[in-house]
Formats: C-alpha cells, structure tokens, sequence
C-alpha cells in the first residue's frame, strides 16, 4: 500500500494524475477510500497501479506539480459582502 500525499490547493484528481498517470486512478481511489475526487491537501492510502508511466516521467521530468485551485479566485455570491462589493437598492 503507498500513501498519496496531496498538496496544498490540489486535489485527489491532480494527485492521481502526478502519481499514477491517469485520473481514472483517482476515481478508483475515491471509491476505494471512500473520499471525495475533490479532497484538498492530506493524504490517501492507494493500491492502485500506475496507469500511464509515460504522463507520470512527462510531469516528473517537467517538474510539473497540477494544482486544480492554484488560480482560484475567491469570487461570486458566496464572497460578496453587502455595501462593499455591491450595493442593494
């Protein structure tokens, strides 16, 4: 069994991908874990094999880290305060 960690700003998704090669790895992950595809940071337990050594040496060579949050912008609805970010009329 090897332990998967997640960084910071990524999720299981972009963990799978960098370790396994695949996001089908996640999904197995997922179920297997029982742990949510978009799980940020911590670790998971994985059986899984690696699925593409081929994207796995790309990203490794690349130094490639996925980070699906990475660009995220706290933005819409859920972050807007009333009388600063838009007024009620």
């Amino acid at each position: 069994m090897e332990t998967i960690n997640i960084a910071n700003r990524q999720t299981l998704m972009d963990a799978a991908t960098l370790g396994k090669g695949d996001v089908q790895a996640a999904i197995e992950m997922s179920i297997t874990q029982n742990v949510e595809l978009t799980k940020e940071g911590g670790e998971v337990t994985s059986e899984v094999t690696v699925k593409d050594a081929g994207v796995v040496n790309n990203l490794s060579l690349r130094e490639a880290r996925p980070a699906t949050a990475a660009g995220a912008i706290n933005e819409g609805i859920g972050y807007w305060r009333i009388q600063h970010d838009f007024k009620v009329s």
